[in-house]
């Protein structure tokens, strides 16, 4: 934060360098919330989860964390690299061409950085993967919750088909006679999707403010370089090497946090809704009754699983807008260059 008083190399504009040193906020932030939830009681039970997953999906959700870990790995000592020579090495080489006074406030500006940098980096990094991590297992577990819908359809149809094809034109002794084996159905019915929603909704609970920050930060990241992508692209305005590093820096770290929290959030969602489309599908296909069909939707369509920001569910009506107005900025940032790029010049 010095640096916006000093303006000195590296600085690069107002909005840039601000973001440069307020991301050290969310970095130790998330630092403290996932080593806090690392250990906690809801962290185990998730893990604990993966023993209902069958060996092959296991084997095929454990390939997919070793290729994902090793990409993260990688694109984390390649983003660390150009931080740093967006940071610290133009500040330590304009800080040895320098005589004057803010010459020892780069200096030393620029050797704090180097050790300071690769951590921050890495706490960003982190963050994202762990949110892609949790996405993934609650994926997981409400694969399984659709299992068990299936299995609960299957077991009731078996045990006695009239269950669930009784309709209410039936003599009323019959109706009492299966109401007991109806009822036991919805009550296994509703434990198994309440338990799958119960542990999406404490994950969400827990982390949606750092995920909500982290989301606004990137979102201002994405606003800031474009606004610079667009100053570069219409008017003459001489271009350093390091802001450049700059610039991808925020670029790249704003749009990938969007896009996994987007994507994520809404596909969550997304197979949350397979609970309730194939446990209908299952129903009518076994020719249960209108009537036992709209208890068992109802059921269905309160407890379905939803990734939730604040109590609201995150689905594609609610990404929509945000993707669209992101669009636009883009368009209107990209023809506004290419506009002054191709109109002649005196």
């Amino acid at each position: 934060f010095a640096n916006l008083y000093f303006m000195q190399t590296p600085f690069h504009n107002v909005a840039v360098d601000f973001l440069t040193a307020y991301v050290h906020v969310p970095a130790f932030q998330s630092w403290i919330f996932w080593r806090r939830l690392e250990g906690s009681a809801h962290a185990r039970d998730m893990i604990g989860s993966l023993q209902s997953i069958t060996l092959e999906r296991a084997g095929q959700f454990n390939m997919i964390v070793r290729i994902v870990g090793w990409l993260v790995l990688v694109t984390m000592i390649v983003m660390s690299g150009i931080v740093l020579c967006g940071y610290s090495l133009p500040t330590q080489l304009e800080a040895e061409k320098s005589m004057n006074m803010t010459s020892h406030f780069m200096f030393w500006h620029g050797a704090i950085m180097w050790p300071v940098i690769p951590p921050v980096i890495s706490s960003i990094f982190a963050s994202y993967s762990m949110i892609w991590f949790f996405c993934c297992l609650h994926l997981l577990e409400i694969e399984t919750c659709i299992v068990n819908v299936t299995t609960c359809v299957d077991v009731a149809q078996k045990e006695n088909p009239e269950v669930l094809t009784l309709a209410s034109e039936h003599s009323l002794s019959e109706f009492r006679l299966h109401r007991a084996q109806f009822e036991f159905f919805l009550s296994k019915l509703q434990n198994n999707i309440a338990r799958s929603q119960r542990r999406l909704n404490h994950s969400c609970n827990l982390w949606s403010f750092v995920a909500f920050h982290l989301l606004i930060f990137s979102w201002i990241q994405i606003l800031v370089v474009t606004r610079n992508l667009r100053r570069l692209g219409t008017t003459d305005h001489s271009y350093g090497f390091h802001w450049v590093f700059q610039d991808v820096f925020h670029l790249g770290g704003g749009a990938t946090l969007v896009t996994i929290m987007l994507s994520m959030g809404t596909g969550v969602t997304m197979v949350g809704q397979r609970i309730k489309t194939e446990g209908k599908a299952l129903m009518c296909k076994c020719g249960a009754s209108k009537e036992k069909l709209s208890v068992v939707l109802s059921i269905l369509s309160s407890h379905t699983p939803q990734f939730q920001f604040f109590g609201e569910p995150v689905n594609v009506g609610k990404c929509a807008p945000f993707v669209f107005a992101t669009a636009i900025l883009l368009f209107d940032a990209v023809t506004d260059i290419l506009q002054y790029q191709i109109t002649p010049t005196d």
